[in-house]
């Protein structure tokens, strides 16, 4: 089995921590096995960074974080990245039961 890196497990305690001040630390999933879509949005400030390396650790850490979620259920990923300045990235993830993908509803 490959070991993470230190890098891959500091991206995902900040995705964590991230996700408790916005929600708490109660981790409730509150899709249970319906299929969602991903819409990730990205501020980065290293203009090499590539974007695909946004979503696996991403999804690795809800799957960590939730017991109800797997990846298996994710039917759709949207991913867009703009270039910040250094010191103002971000991270912005909503997830979108599938049938309410293209009626605007969304969760985060």
């Amino acid at each position: 089995m490959k070991q993470k890196t230190a890098d891959y497990k500091n991206y995902q305690n900040e995705i964590r921590d991230i996700v408790i001040f916005h929600d708490g630390d109660s981790f409730h999933w509150p899709f249970g096995n319906s299929p969602v879509h991903f819409h990730v949005q990205v501020g980065l400030s290293n203009k090499a960074a590539d974007l695909d390396n946004i979503i696996k650790p991403l999804l690795d850490t809800y799957q960590s974080m939730y017991e109800e979620f797997n990846d298996k259920y994710v039917y759709g990923i949207s991913l867009a990245k703009d270039l910040v300045p250094k010191g103002e990235e971000y991270l912005d993830v909503s997830i979108i039961p599938k049938n309410l993908q293209n009626t605007g509803e969304n969760n985060k």
